[in-house]
């Protein structure tokens, strides 16, 4: 029967004997009680490694998704390999802890059968685990290589649409740029400078600016300080000038010239039209139409001596000062003339009047003095004769009464008469006589 129960070849024996008289009640009875025995040790074998591979594939799905997802934002590859060791050597390791800790159990419990058992499942679990470890490996390394390749696939592509869209960039704004080169060469040939007087503007070709505040347009035009000079070889000297038209000249302060050759050369003068012109000391002068000249201080020429106009569309003037127009001049003329006439007719009137009446008076007195010489003389002496005497003359008649005496030697005689006209006028004539 074996060793006495309490010594290990007592134990040793026990359990053999135990093998041999389960093999035996197998032989003798069926299988009933081993396969109970065995299946049971299976059964927790099954469950302890199904639950160890479970929680190692949790353990690993866990692991490679959390390494996965920190591995991708710092370098795919790279981690992706360190990790795929990582898991290898982790489930190789823990598989074989696992099948060395089940070993040990069934073998403590079940002697020679645990033992072989343990091998098997040992093997077959290391087999299990190099085959896992090399699959998941395997798989995590070609979606490791696959990831990264796509990976790098994509940032290629990305990096190449970048700098593509960065190369058409690049060649529009060279276009761009070629572009505004041209337009500022042109602006510099066509006399725009980059340089432009202070507050002031300067374009054309030899167009030039003096002090501040001028405005020079056109090739060769030239303006002074606070001046304007547009116009082919324009002219403004300023201050204060404009000039405008070709080869429009202003000399003198405050002047203004439009048109072309239009000259001003007097202070405040104006001229407009082509070749007007203001002449030196015509002061405020103005000189418009073309070819016109001012030659007088404070004037308005409309043309020159032998080249004279006409104003039209004149209204009346109102005040003192105002032009007349031919309509206002026509009305006083009228009205003058009229005046002179009622004058004339009055004064011929008047004239006529009394030269009449000088007539009436001149028929009267000749009709008086007729009458007059009427009157009869006394004729012997010592005598006084009275006498009445008519008269007539232009219409007119006249009465006269006289007397008259002679002194008795005869010698000596006087005389007196008196005469009435028909309007009524008298006169009075007297006379001495001496005779011997």
């Amino acid at each position: 029967m074996g060793s006495p129960v309490g010594t290990p070849g007592a134990e040793a024996g026990h359990f053999a004997g135990l093998f041999v008289d389960q093999d035996r009640r197998v032989g003798d009875h069926g299988d009933g009680a081993y396969n109970v025995s065995f299946q049971g040790a299976v059964t927790s074998l099954s469950t302890g490694v199904s639950t160890s591979l479970a929680s190692t594939a949790t353990s690993l799905s866990t692991g490679v998704s959390t390494s996965l997802a920190t591995s991708l934002s710092t370098g795919v590859s790279t981690s992706l390999a360190s990790t795929v060791t990582s898991l290898s050597t982790g489930v190789s390791t823990s598989l074989i802890s696992t099948a060395t800790s089940l070993s040990t159990g069934v073998s403590t419990s079940m002697a020679s059968t645990a033992t072989s058992l343990s091998t098997g499942v040992s093997t077959s679990l290391a087999s299990t685990a190099t085959s896992l470890s090399t699959g998941v490996s395997t798989s995590l390394a070609s979606t490791a290589t696959s990831l990264s390749s796509g990976v790098s696939t994509s940032i290629s592509d990305l990096s190449q649409g970048i700098s593509s869209s960065l190369a058409v960039q690049s060649t529009s704004l060279a276009g761009v740029s070629t572009s505004l080169t041209s337009l500022n060469n042109a602006f510099v040939a066509a006399g725009f400078p980059a340089t432009q007087p202070n507050q002031g503007l300067q374009i054309g070709n030899g167009a030039s600016v003096t002090g501040s505040g001028g405005t020079a347009l056109g090739f060769g035009a030239h303006a002074g300080s606070q001046s304007v000079a547009v116009g082919t070889n324009a002219f403004a000297a300023g201050p204060d000038d404009t000039a405008v038209g070709y080869s429009a000249n202003v000399t003198a302060d405050h002047g203004s010239a439009f048109g072309a050759n239009a000259a001003v050369h007097a202070v405040g003068g104006t001229a407009i039209g082509a070749g007007a012109t203001v002449a030196a000391g015509a002061t405020n002068a103005v000189a418009i139409g073309a070819g016109s000249v001012a030659t007088d201080p404070n004037s308005v020429s409309f043309g020159t001596p032998g080249n004279t106009r006409r104003l039209e569309n004149v209204t009346a003037g109102v005040s003192t000062t105002d032009a007349a127009n031919v309509g206002q001049v026509q009305a006083a003329q009228t009205a003058a003339v009229s005046q002179a006439n009622a004058y004339t007719n009055s004064f011929a009137a008047g004239f006529n009047y009394r030269l009449n009446q000088v007539s009436v008076r001149a028929d009267e007195g000749t009709a008086a003095a007729l009458a007059a010489n009427g009157v009869p003389q006394a004729f012997n002496p010592s005598k006084t004769l009275v006498g009445v005497g008519l008269g007539s003359w232009g219409g007119q008649a006249a009465l006269s009464v006289g007397a008259s005496h002679i002194f008795e030697d005869g010698q000596f005689a006087v005389k007196i008469t008196g005469s009435f006209d028909t309007h009524g006028q008298a006169g009075v004539s007297t006379g001495v006589g001496w005779q011997f």
